[in-house]
């Protein structure tokens, strides 16, 4: 007799044929041209000309730190930063420029298209979004993917001066992340006796200081070779060409004579509990994670028919498990502030694969939320599902399936690179969307609810178990012991359950609604979009566009925001909308409303900001309508419901409890106070929370809310405007509206004038430095001096990476950023942070300080200049294909009254040194600067 499985399987071969290939697996996506050449290197492309004249140039390595030795800790990670600083044919000296320099100079920014990553078992390099229009260009981004595969010149002083860099990374990576801290402690436990037990990619700072040179020669010469590696083109190319390009150029390069094993590591599997408990004076909440592992699916099974109904019931019963998890977490009394279950890799291992439950606990109940979530997982994987909750699942799973059909002829190079790098590192199909809906829809109409739940019992084993429980270390709060935790997990999942009880849910969302409205008038608007103003007064923007498939785009805004109320209201502004909303909207609470929407591509939510409010909104073509009834119930039908009110308010107080640890709260806390002579911006606190008044958040709500006609709404997208006009006439004209139109407020809190420089100390686990640099000034609000400001924000990025990340090894990265602001007055607020040792901070302030005066007195040199104004073009280009550009452009118009858009390349193009010169000398003669420094010893200065 066959098995269950085996039918569904000889199902799939009756129906779906024409999908498979050999041996019961999915056929690939035969518009992706996949080989391998002689030296086993393997390669992917793939004509996309989704956005046009750009392309993704990808190398993709079966290689990661799990292949160190324990003298070599950190150094497959070093060697990806390496691959930036000097190879073969860009080794970055006075005859030709490095990789960074040269990509820059044809408008591929460093960090945003630039980029790679190590993890365990892979390493990815990438070049983005690079402009293909000239084959010179293509040529290059293919010899840089050469050169990263078998030729970086890793020279003794460029080593050096990374050491520095990669120890910052590590530093930042640690700065008021505890869990970070206690994650990597834990290794040695739940991995013991195997390599995974020490593989932290970012490795041991005594190991990046000190290492020899030969060492990480050694490490590239040894793994990083073509049959490990897969080059990856997707974008505005030509498929033969790229093609003939890649065989020529990578096909000599040799395979090593007695190449080492790639092997891939195994966990084993443990008959008694494994648990690992710390605590740490950072760590604000306790933190527990239940594993439950098992072997992972075998490469060579991973395209089958049946791994793929596997991983479709396997959603099902995790999406089903977190709704019953998130209805337990608004009760009352629930012994957790959150829990949610996820299936996939056991932590770090691709190995061996977990079903994992995890929670935040509430520290005077840490017990019961174990027991309790633990027994929820019980009762699901014992008692089962019900068929309400699979009829759920299965919608949600379609609904999947569908968005990714309707977007299958406008999808991003991301979407394909994406696919390619999941088949070479993890032997993942690449299937066709086409393909993957004809499979959902067969699997919809066969799979049972026996199916589902015979599927929960076997990822839910309740064997191989693994936990980790992490909490705060401070007075009064003690962890449960190992054994007392291992047996209140046994006795929670030797208990006997009662089945859940799943409500029936309504059809409708809306009843009673008022008699439609009118569409008063209707003309033509600016950039596209025709304006419809309501019987009520809304007034609509409206743009139809064919850039996305199945995408509609929704913002609604008015003017008014925080700041129309006083310093005393902030904790009621705090909450606000996470207040008014946590009860639901009509007739329904908020979970009850969530299950409605499954299966439905929809989402909006209200917000509040300073100067403004609204709501932002998205749904697919077929569920617009489902969009404006939300927004509909949002706006005039918010729902009062103080038993969720009050549980929501307890996990906050528990969430908060610990918050003060983190020392990033405080110097964020402390950067404010300072900056403004004010506690207005504080982050919320035990305290402030008392002040929460949960009958003033909703009048507020309503105040903001209440008038209709004080706001503009756009939309965006795939959208018939005779199918659209009727929607707005029954669920926007019908909002409530009166004669009140406000301004912004004028309560927000204002930057102080002078020259203002504080350093404080504060114990911190990981020794840092970090420093905040405010700049302000008068500057007229305009579309040209918001591009210089954002052109100055670039060059001093550049050139920041260049002093102090590179030359100094004295950071990982120092953010720039900027704003030229209209409301409520006009303003240009310029800011540089940073983190580094405390050592470090007196070399680097001096560089931080010298290069922005350089450049208010000299300006940037021309070759910089050049990079931001290709990026600048490149990225314009790029956006003028996307919805939620549009949707900024006309935001900026009906908010700011200014066009972004008409004038930018014009801008752009006539930008000079003198011009960038000229914008930030205004800005610095205005002498408005503040300097905030927290440090976890004294200075050096």
């Amino acid at each position: 007799m066959k098995s269950k499985k085996q039918i569904l399987i000889l199902i799939f071969m009756l129906v779906s044929g024409c999908m498979m290939g050999q041996n019961n697996t999915i056929d690939q996506d035969k518009t992706i041209r996949k080989g391998k050449l002689s030296n086993g290197l393997t390669y992917y492309i793939r004509h996309n000309d989704q956005t046009k004249g750009v392309a993704d140039f990808y190398i993709a390595q079966h290689v990661g730190s799990i292949l160190e030795e324990p003298n070599q800790r950190g150094l497959a990670h070093f060697l990806e930063h390496m691959a930036f600083n000097g190879t073969r044919n860009f080794p970055g000296n006075d005859r030709k420029p490095g990789i960074v320099k040269w990509c820059e100079g044809v408008g591929i920014q460093f960090g945003t298209n630039l980029n790679a990553y190590t993890s365990v078992d892979q390493t990815v390099y990438n070049i983005s979004s690079a402009p293909v229009k000239r084959e010179g260009i293509v040529d290059s981004c293919l010899l840089i993917l050469h050169d990263w595969s078998h030729n970086l010149l890793l020279t003794a002083d460029e080593i050096d001066k990374e050491r520095g860099v990669v120890e910052e990374e590590w530093r930042t990576r640690r700065m008021g992340l505890a869990i970070q801290r206690l994650a990597e402690a834990s290794m040695p436990v739940i991995y013991a006796g195997t390599k995974y037990a020490d593989c932290m990619p970012i490795g041991d700072m005594n190991i990046i200081r000190t290492f020899p040179y030969q060492a990480l020669r050694n490490y590239y010469h040894k793994w990083y070779r073509p049959d490990l590696q897969a080059i990856i083109v997707v974008g505005d190319i030509d498929e033969d060409q790229i093609e003939r390009k890649i065989k020529a150029l990578f096909d000599t390069i040799p395979m090593p004579e007695h190449a080492a094993e790639r092997i891939f590591y195994p966990v084993a599997d443990n008959k008694k509990m494994l648990l690992f408990t710390a605590t740490d004076k950072e760590q604000p909440t306790v933190n527990f994670t239940l594993y439950m592992k098992r072997d992972a699916t075998p490469r060579k099974e991973r395209k089958s028919l049946q791994s793929f109904a596997d991983k479709y019931k396997t959603s099902i019963v995790r999406m089903l498990i977190n709704d019953r998890l998130d209805e337990y977490a608004r009760k009352t009394d629930a012994p957790f502030i959150s829990a949610s279950v996820r299936d996939g890799n056991f932590f770090m291992a691709s190995t061996k694969e977990a079903f994992e439950v995890s929670g935040v606990l509430k520290e005077s109940r840490m017990e019961d939320g174990i027991q309790t979530i633990v027994g929820e997982v019980e009762r699901a994987r014992s008692m089962g599902f019900t068929e309400q909750e699979l009829k759920r699942g299965k919608a949600e799973m379609l609904s999947f399936a569908e968005s990714g059909y309707n977007d299958r002829l406008k999808r991003k190079n991301g979407d394909f690179v994406e696919a390619c790098v999941e088949n070479f590192l993890e032997a993942e199909p690449i299937i066709d969307p086409v393909v993957e809906l004809q499979l959902t829809k067969r699997l919809d109409s066969v799979v049972t609810l026996a199916d589902i739940n015979q599927l929960a019992r076997e990822i839910i084993s309740n064997k191989n178990q693994v936990v980790t429980l992490y909490g705060p270390e401070k007075k009064g709060v003690v962890l449960p012991s190992k054994q007392e935790i291992e047996k209140l997990i046994l006795n929670a999942q030797e208990k006997t359950y009662e089945p859940y009880q799943d409500k029936q849910l309504p059809s409708e969302l809306i009843q009673d609604q008022p008699a439609a409205g009118r569409i008063v008038a209707e003309k033509k608007y600016k950039y596209g979009y025709t304006e419809l103003e309501l019987s009520n007064g809304v007034h609509v923007y409206v743009r139809p566009t064919s850039f996305e498939d199945d995408e509609v785009r929704l913002k609604m805004f008015s003017l008014g925001g925080k700041d129309m109320y006083t310093d005393e209201e902030m904790p009621n502004l705090a909450y606000l909308i996470s207040g008014a909303t946590i009860g639901g909207v009509g007739r329904f609470d908020d979970l009850t409303l969530e299950k409605m929407l499954a299966g439905k591509s929809v989402s909006i939510s209200p917000y509040i900001d300073d100067e403004t409010e609204g709501m932002n909104g998205s749904s697919n073509v077929k569920d617009m309508e489902t969009l404006f009834q939300l927004l509909y119930l949002y706006f005039a039908q918010p729902r009062k419901d103080t038993e969720a009110y009050q549980n929501m308010m307890a996990q906050q107080e528990e969430f908060l409890t610990n918050a003060h640890v983190n020392p990033m709260i405080a110097y964020n806390d402390s950067l404010h106070h300072i900056a403004y002579n004010s506690d207005r911006l504080k982050s919320i606190d035990v305290g402030m929370l008392q002040k929460v008044n949960y009958e003033r958040i909703l009048q507020i709500y309503k105040e903001r809310f209440g008038n209709a006609a004080d706001f503009q709404l756009i939309l965006t997208g795939n959208i018939d405007m005779d199918r659209l006009r009727p929607i707005l006439c029954k669920y926007v004209a019908t909002l409530p509206s009166n004669d009140r139109f406000e301004t912004v407020g004028t309560h927000g809190a204002k930057l102080l004038n002078g020259m203002i420089r504080k350093v404080f100390t504060k114990e911190q686990k990981t020794p840092s430095a970090t420093t905040t640099l405010v700049v302000k000034g008068v500057i007229d609000y305009n579309t040209r001096n918001d591009i210089l400001l954002d052109a100055a924000v670039q060059l001093l990025r550049i050139v920041y990476t260049e002093k102090v990340r590179e030359e100094k090894g004295g950071t990982y990265n120092v953010q720039v950023s900027a704003l030229l602001q209209h409301h409520p007055n006009d303003e240009a607020i310029l800011r540089i942070a940073f983190q580094t040792d405390p050592d470090k901070y007196a070399s680097l302030m001096p560089i931080i300080y010298e290069q922005l005066e350089k450049m208010a007195t000299e300006g940037p040199s021309q070759t910089d200049l050049d990079k931001v104004k290709a990026y600048e073009l490149k990225v314009y280009n790029q956006v003028l294909e996307m919805n939620n550009y549009w949707e900024l452009v006309l935001y900026n118009d009906l908010y700011n009254g200014n066009d972004i858009d008409t004038d930018f390349r014009k801008i752009v193009e006539g930008m000079t040194v003198e011009d960038v010169r000229q914008i930030l000398k205004q800005l610095l003669d205005q002498k408005n600067r503040i300097e905030v420094t927290m440090t976890s010893k004294s200075l050096k200065t």
